[in-house]
Formats: structure tokens, sequence, C-alpha cells
């Protein structure tokens, strides 16, 4: 298989680009003229990516809405974390969530939205909050934001247990009807952030171990 190239200069945040879910775009943060990180989109067709917002948030990353129109972003005003709602076009940012501060996805039918708050210093909280108004369903605490993933069928997270930092983790799946199952236990949390292939059989986290950073791949068994 072969990989080219596909560069254009931004000053891009270290937060992971995202894919449309036709897969034409990608959505990421970069710098903006203010000096904020603002939502760029970048077309596969043309190579090219534009800027959709100009404000005064500071955005830390976005997800897709299933039908690729709209964009969810967590950013700050003035250091409140709040959830906004963007066209995929661009346009002006609609808050629809306060108090949280990162987005870890949309499910099919684009009633849910899955963000994460921080409860403490050393741990956040993972929600399902229903669209457009609702009560948060708790889904799980975790150590780090970045611990969870979002497919069709449902998110996956490492479950936290324990009061400690960097508490013992759980990796486990819930359904988006709200079933969960239990994969895998760690007697110590194995990384930090998540991402599961298509098929459930492996997940991969950054196990950070300084001056460096691994990449780990944790099998499911299935």
């Amino acid at each position: 298989m072969l990989f080219r190239s596909w560069r254009q200069s931004f000053e891009v945040d270290f937060h992971t680009p995202v894919w449309s879910n036709d897969g034409s775009k990608i959505v990421f943060t970069g710098e903006g003229p203010s000096g904020l990180d603002q939502l760029f989109v970048a077309d596969r067709s043309t190579h090219t990516a534009v800027r959709i917002t100009n404000d005064g948030l500071d955005y830390t990353g976005a997800v897709w809405s299933p039908d690729d129109t709209q964009l969810f972003a967590a950013a700050a005003d003035d250091g409140v974390f709040s959830i906004y709602r963007i066209r995929a076009n661009g346009g002006t940012a609609e808050k629809i969530l306060t108090g949280y501060g990162e987005v870890a996805g949309v499910d099919p039918s684009g009633k849910w939205l899955y963000a994460v708050r921080r409860v403490s210093r050393n741990q956040t909280q993972l929600d399902a909050v229903p669209l457009p108004s609702g009560k948060p369903v708790p889904v799980a605490a975790m150590n780090f934001a970045e611990d969870a993933w979002v497919t069709r069928d449902g998110v996956y997270f490492l479950e936290r247990r324990g009061e400690t930092p960097l508490a013992p983790v759980t990796l486990k799946f819930r359904s988006h009807a709200g079933a969960v199952k239990v994969i895998q236990e760690y007697s110590k949390p194995p990384g930090r952030g998540l991402s599961v292939s298509p098929d459930g059989r492996y997940a991969t986290t950054t196990q950070v171990v300084p001056p460096i950073s691994n990449l780990m791949v944790l099998e499911s068994g299935k």
C-alpha cells in the first residue's frame, strides 16, 4: 500500500485530526490570526484546508455529526470550557453545553453526544448527553479525557477503579442503547487515550515513559 504525502503549512495543534464519516474531509485545530486555536476543514479532493471559525474561542478538537453537515467542538471562552455546534462549511459557533472540555463523538442517530468533563485534577467523567437538550447520563469515570472511543455500535472507554491518581482501569464497551460489557481489566493504566479497530479486536493507547511515548496495542480476545 502506498501512502502519498498531502501537506499544507499550518500551525497544527496536537489534537488528532478527525475524518468525516464519508472520508472526504478532515477537521483539525490550528492557530488562527488571533493566536487562539481555530477549526480548519481540509478537503481530500482539493488537498486544501480552510479555516471555518474566526472568533474569540480557543478550540480543543472537534467531531462530525453523522451526516457530516455539522461539527461539535470543545472550546474555551476566557478559560471556561463549553461544547459548541458549528456548520461544517463555517458560521457562528452555537454554545449547546457548558462545563465540558472534550467531545468523544456522536451516536449514529445524532441524538446523543458523548462529552467529557473534569471532576478533579486526576479524574474526568464521560457522559452521554441527549440532543438537542436533556439530562446527561453518566457513563464512566476515567483517568484521562481521551480515554474513550465512539463507534457506530457504541463507545469503548477505560473506566477507572479507585480514587488514587492513575487508578487501575477496566476496558469496557457500552452500546448506544446502554448495555455494558467488560472486555479487560488492568492493574495499572495501560496508557493515555484510546482508539479501537473497526472489528473491535484491537485497541491502541499511548504509554508515556519519559522522555518518550510508546504506542501500545491491546488485544480484546474477540
